[in-house]
């Protein structure tokens, strides 16, 4: 997918049926994506806030570093 960011808000569920998103961006020519899970466990916010700010990050990253950018898939908390 070369343009926008991939966004799926329920790309699987937890066991007790909570939705898990994902966000990735793929670029032509490019490696195996690299695989970011900000948060694994519930009781550790910090990751989670990571992965939101590295998404923050790379949307504004794709206008002025596009073609440098490796092909990412980005899941902000698994858990």
């Amino acid at each position: 997918m070369q343009g926008k960011i991939f966004h799926q808000s329920s790309w699987a569920r937890t066991s007790q049926g909570t939705p898990i998103e994902l966000y990735k961006k793929t670029h032509t020519h490019s490696p195996a994506p690299i695989l970011f899970i900000g948060g694994v466990h519930g009781d550790e916010p910090e990751g989670v806030r990571l992965a939101q700010d590295l998404l923050l990050w790379l949307q504004q990253a794709e206008t002025s570093l596009a073609a440098s950018l490796r092909s990412w898939i980005l899941i902000p908390c698994i858990n």
